[in-house]
Formats: C-alpha cells, structure tokens, sequence
C-alpha cells in the first residue's frame, strides 16, 4: 500500500479509480517495483491530497479477475483535469505502452438501493 500525506477529508473533492493488469512479460516483483515509483512521483504533484495502492485478486476461480491493481488518488480540482496533464497523463501513457491496460474512472452518483423507492 501506497499512501500520501492524508489530508482532512473533503467531500468535495475528486476521487480517481485507476485500475490496470499486470503485464505478462514482467514478473510480479518488477510489476509492483516500478508501480510504487511511478505513484511516488505522482505524488509529487500538488493537486494528489492522497494515494492508495492495492493488489487485487480474484474472489473465486469461476469468475476470474481482469485487473491486478487498483489505485485510489484524491485530487484537488477537475480530476479530468490531472488526468490530461503530466504527470499522470505520461504515466497513463507509459501504462499502455506497455500492455497494462489502464482504465481511469470517478466515482458517479450514488443509486439509491433502498426498495420503498421502486
């Protein structure tokens, strides 16, 4: 786990989900070496509030899991925004490069489950 300097929590503020695979060429190690640097220096930006990094596996070998890794970034300002510029528009890139096969999303609105509301 990866961690920033956490701030007081804002509410308002964006949170980015980035999601990837590890590539198959790279060993586990290597995979996890150089995703830890790149999120250090992500985390020299001054819009990152905070950063967390997990493993991801999958919860059963029926339904396998796509995806190695999650990252949580809380960012001051437009997320769209921190994701177009350097740095994490060139780690994005270096991501696809190398066959990780990024997905960048935020979070939406809330749906509310409760069933009086049907």
């Amino acid at each position: 786990m990866v961690r920033g300097q956490p701030a007081p929590h804002d509410w308002g503020m964006p949170r980015l989900l980035v999601l990837w695979s590890r590539p198959r060429h790279v060993t586990s190690e290597e995979a996890e070496r150089w995703a830890r640097a790149e999120i250090r220096s992500l985390l020299r930006a001054d819009e990152v509030r905070s950063a967390e990094l997990t493993r991801l596996e999958s919860a059963s070998a029926r339904h396998g899991a796509e995806w190695s890794w999650l990252l949580e970034l809380e960012v001051a300002g437009p997320a769209t925004q921190f994701v177009k510029r350097r740095p994490c528009a060139e780690w994005l890139g270096d991501m696809r490069l190398l066959g990780m096969q990024p997905r960048v999303m935020v979070p939406a609105e809330s749906v509310d489950l409760d069933p009086r509301r049907d």
